[in-house]
Formats: C-alpha cells, structure tokens, sequence
C-alpha cells in the first residue's frame, strides 16, 4: 500500500521474483522425487528396500526413507537411482554438501542421466552458485533437449537474475511440448507482471488457473495481475480463491486488504491487514500495510501506532516514515510530520513525495524560500502534478503569474482532469485580470470536483471572476450556489452577506 490511500506500493510484498523463485526451488524438492522415480536396477533386498524408502518419503517420514536408503545404498553402491533420491531428502533438509556428494557419484556412474544433472543444479543454486547450477542445466539439456524439468529450472533462475530474455526462451520451448505445464505458465505470468504487461499476464495465469483450479500460486498470479490493471473487485475474488482451503498467507491477507480499500471497503481492508499482523507479527510489510488501511478508513491515530511498529521492526524504510507523517499533518501535529518527512529524505534523498510534503509544512509555516526550494526539488525529481501545483501555488502567492500559468499547463499535461489543477489555472487567471479564461477554467475544475466541498469552493472563486467581469448578478447566483453545498456554518454566513451587499449594489 501507499501513502493515504494505497498505491503500487500495495503489492509490495507480493511479487519479488527472488523470493518466488526461493519458495518455488525448495518445494521443488518434495516434487523431484516424484519425477526422478527410477526403477531400481538391482535385484533382491537393495530394489525392496529402495521401493519402501520411496513409499515412507511419500508419506512424509524423511528419517525412514533416509535410512532404507542408505541400507539400499550400501548393498548396491553402483546404483545411481539410490543416490540421486537420497540427495533429494539431504538437499530438502538443507544438507547440501551430503547432497553434492551423492549426486556426484550418480553423474559419475551414470553420466547420460538428466535429472542428476538437474538436481545436482538445484542444490547449486540453493548455494548461490548460480553459474554452476545453469552448467547442469544446460548439460542435462545436450542430453535430453526437451527434457522439461531442465528447462523450467533454467528458466526460472534466469528470470531470477534478470535475465527475462533467455527465460522466455526456455518457457516458450517448454510450452510447445507440454502447452498446460503449471509452473510454467505462472512464471511466465509473472514474467509479463514485472514488465508492466498487465494484458499479456491474464493469459498465462487465467490458463494454470483452468489446468489446476487449487492452484494457490495461479490465483495469487491472476489477482496481481487483476490489481495492477485496476479490476479490483475481481482482484479481491481472486485473492479469496488464492485463500480458501488452505493455511492463510500474510502477504494474500495484505493485497486483499490493498484491494479492498481501493474499492472503499475500509472495515474488510482492516480486518485483512489485522489477520496478517496475527500471522507475521514480526513484519514489517503487515503492520504497515495496517497502517494504511487504517489511515484510508480516517483512522489515523491508531495508523500511526502501526506505522510506529513497522518502523520500530525496520526503521531503513523512508515509505514508512512518510505515511506516518502524512497522518501526523491530518491530526494537526506539523513538528512530528516534519520530523518523519526529515527522517524519510535521510534515507531516500530523492524522494519527491517527501519533498513536496515537507515543502507543504514548510510554506504553512511561513517559510517560503525552504518551501521553493522542496517544491523545486520535486519536480526535477518527479514530474507530479501534486508537486507542481504547489510549486505553482507558491509563485502565485509571490505574484508570479507567469510562472504559475507554466507550471499549472505543465501538470493539465499529466493530470488533465485534475480538478485542483484546474482549479489553479482558473485562479492565475483571476490574479492575472482575465475573468473570461478563469471562468473558463473554473467551469472545467466545477465538472471534475469530487466531493461538495470542493463544488462549494470552486463556486466562490467563480463569484469572484464574475465580479471581476462586472456581472454582479452572476456573482450572486455562484455565491448563493457555494453556500448551499458549503458544509461550513461561518462560511454561509459570509457568503450570505457578500449576497446581500451585491443584491444591494445592483439596486442602487
């Protein structure tokens, strides 16, 4: 999640291909015995003990099996079937050298068997020797060229290291040959998410999902993919589906939570997030992301306590001092927002958010130099309409009008429906004696505003140009239209009396 209202950062523990690829090459060791099961070539006790190691793995006693095949092991020393399945436990326990060892041997005693060369490159790989891990690979490939576990191994730890290239490569390969390969597809759908290619990630996953509906890792795919395409209600649907029948997922229970506040469900976002804290207590990641659906629900004295833990259990993480501090600003404590908003640029120098943030503190504090200077600074760094409508809201303060109507067209560019910033213009060219182009301007701003509030404020500005034009009738009328949304009771009354004096100077 991200800032008051989550943003991108709301996938931020969901999709980090070095993580995935962690998770995805342990589990891989509870699957490769399955697919390296051999028939055992020696005859008598060593094929007996061999099959009941095999049927005691399958049933999740590791010491068993771990035992049957060592006996099976020391009948038949030749036998690289028994080596390579006994590797596979040692590697899945984290013994990794006992797991070389063996695998060693079998590529010795059996130099043309593929899958020696492919488990001995996972164990590898779990040692960061990743150049030697892709060696295997590659050698169990000049074996056997459509030999899959090779490819998809390869693959993966090419997207891994960032080698997008080459992956899609091998995935494309390996798809010919088996078109409904799970894993395979959900990489691939991952592939496209990190590379922005939201549209081209529905497919991949949307077919693991069809080929194995219990797949959590093609749900979770699938809702990431929904999520940064916006289609938030189907992204909640997925995530629940990524959820159901097994053990809940602190980072599902998070992007859920992220989802849902886009969609305003603030109490269910909040639930989430507090299910995730219950599960990862010591994340950083979960009591932040309560943070956020805290402060979406206006809740921010109780996101500050959560923003305070994430801080407390990381504190190298600038986002996290940033949203803290915009909740400090909305509860009327500048010092403490000023002193996150510091703490936030110590660690990231060029974040622009901060930056435009503390030149808000800044400029409500009267200290309009550091406020130019921040504001400046946000810009060169991002080219945000937020950021310079601000920095054009300071010239025109100082009576800069020139620059203030270069700044403000500048961000229609970027966010040309925005209604502050149509808002903006409207005022330069109320200060600049052009009521016809602030009318303009403001009648723009009037049919994107949001809230009644901001209807109301708009309304007031444009009874000023008209006022500037002359037409005090017109005047009237915007006046009487901003006090009938105005929410505030101070403001009614004055805009009453403006009324009331402009009613008068049209009779006289």
């Amino acid at each position: 999640m991200d800032e008051k209202i989550p943003g991108d950062k709301g996938l931020e523990s969901d999709i980090y291909m070095d993580t995935d690829r962690k998770r995805l090459l342990f589990l891989s060791w509870l699957i490769v015995l399955m697919l390296s099961i051999r028939v055992c070539s020696a005859a008598g006790p060593a094929e007996d003990l061999f099959r009941r190691a095999l049927e005691a793995e399958r049933t999740g006693s590791l010491d068993l099996a771990l035992t049957l095949l060592n006996e099976a092991a020391q009948q038949a020393p030749g036998n690289s079937a028994i080596l390579n399945n006994r590797s596979v436990i040692h590697a899945t326990r984290g013994h990794y050298d006992q797991a070389l060892q063996d695998l060693d041997t079998a590529v010795r005693i059996n130099p043309h068997d593929p899958g020696s060369y492919v488990n001995r490159g996972k164990v590898h790989e779990a040692l960061g020797r990743n150049g030697e891990a892709l060696r295997d690979y590659g050698r169990a490939l000049e074996i056997q060229g459509d030999y899959l576990p090779a490819l998809f191994q390869r693959a993966s730890l090419n997207a891994g290291a960032g080698s997008e290239a080459l992956a899609r490569d091998d995935l494309n390969k390996l798809l010919k040959l088996e078109p409904l390969h799970v894993p395979a597809l959900i990489l691939l759908g991952n592939l496209n998410l990190s590379a922005g290619k939201t549209k081209e990630a529905l497919k991949p996953f949307s077919a693991a999902v069809r080929a194995d509906p219990g797949n959590r890792e093609a749900h979770r795919g699938m809702a990431d993919a929904e999520f940064a395409r916006g289609e938030f209600q189907a992204a909640v649907e997925s995530y629940g589906r990524a959820l159901s029948g097994e053990a809940p997922d602190a980072a599902l229970l998070i992007n859920r939570g992220s989802a849902l506040v886009r969609l305003g469900r603030f109490d269910e976002a909040i639930r989430d997030c507090e299910a995730a804290v219950r599960l990862s207590p010591g994340s950083s990641e979960a009591n932040y992301n309560l943070g956020t659906a805290l402060a979406a629900a206006g809740k921010d004295r109780e996101a500050i306590a959560s923003f305070s833990t994430a801080i407390t259990l990381d504190p190298n993480r600038a986002e996290y001092y940033h949203n803290r501090a915009v909740s400090h600003a909305i509860l009327g404590e500048p010092d403490k927002a000023k002193d996150d908003l510091d703490a936030a640029l110590r660690l990231d120098p060029r974040s622009a958010r901060a930056l435009n943030a503390r030149g808000t503190i800044f400029w409500h504090r009267g200290k309009t130099q550091q406020a130019l200077d921040d504001f400046t600074r946000a810009v060169e760094l991002d080219k945000d309409a937020s950021a310079l409508k601000n920095l054009a809201a300071l010239y025109l303060a100082r009576d800069g009008y020139e620059k203030a109507t270069q700044l403000l067209e500048r961000a229609t560019k970027l966010a040309s429906r925005d209604a502050e910033v149509l808002r903006g213009l409207g005022d330069v060219w109320l200060a600049r004696k052009n009521a016809a182009k602030a009318l303009a301007y403001y009648r723009r701003s009037l049919s994107e505003a949001g809230s009644e509030d901001q209807r109301s404020t708009i309304r007031i500005r444009m009874g000023r140009a008209w006022e500037e034009s002359g037409n005090l009738r017109k005047a009237a009328q915007a006046y009487q239209e901003a006090g009938d949304t105005a929410g505030d009771a101070a403001i009614k009354r004055a805009l009453a009396r403006k009324i009331e004096e402009l009613n008068s100077g049209e009779k006289r």
